[in-house]
């Protein structure tokens, strides 16, 4: 006890001593009592993910999954295609055109968002879709997606 309560009044301390935390002759055991306490918790086989960080847990994943490859092996009706004459202007232009610009920077994307790859040349094959299954870090950049293929 003394030693969370002295934690927890002074929790933007760079650095905890042993001496400000226990009585001078209860030091060894009462860390020693902390850690197995601390790996008795049920979190403590948790997998550790980073502060700020938004992620689906393994129970929801797997249900994305099965919802993936459920709708992958429905039939899906071939529809009767259709001729139309279209400017080569209004077609789509390869990132050899766009010169590295980025498809939306202004763009929010959230967990269980659906996500195309719009970038060549990279692990991910070009126009492969996924759904975002975590969002990692402050700044929002970094994401988990499960993609509806394997490559």
């Amino acid at each position: 006890p003394t030693m969370f309560k002295y934690i927890s009044e002074n929790p933007s301390e760079y650095r905890y001593y042993e001496s400000n935390l226990f009585p001078a002759s209860e030091g060894d055991e009462t860390i020693t009592a902390a850690k197995q306490w601390l790996k008795s918790l049920p979190v403590h086989d948790m997998e550790t993910v980073e502060c700020g960080s938004d992620t689906l847990n393994d129970s929801h994943i797997t249900e994305i999954e099965k919802a993936i490859f459920k709708l992958k092996d429905q039939k899906i009706k071939p529809s009767k295609p259709i001729k139309i004459e279209v400017k080569s202007s209004l077609l789509y232009k390869s990132s050899a055109h766009q010169r590295g610009l980025i498809p939306d920077e202004d763009s929010d994307y959230y967990v269980f968002d659906r996500v195309v790859n719009v970038t060549s040349n990279i692990t991910v094959p070009f126009g492969l879709r996924g759904t975002i299954t975590g969002i990692m870090g402050d700044v929002k950049t970094l994401y988990e997606v499960v993609f509806d293929e394997e490559f």
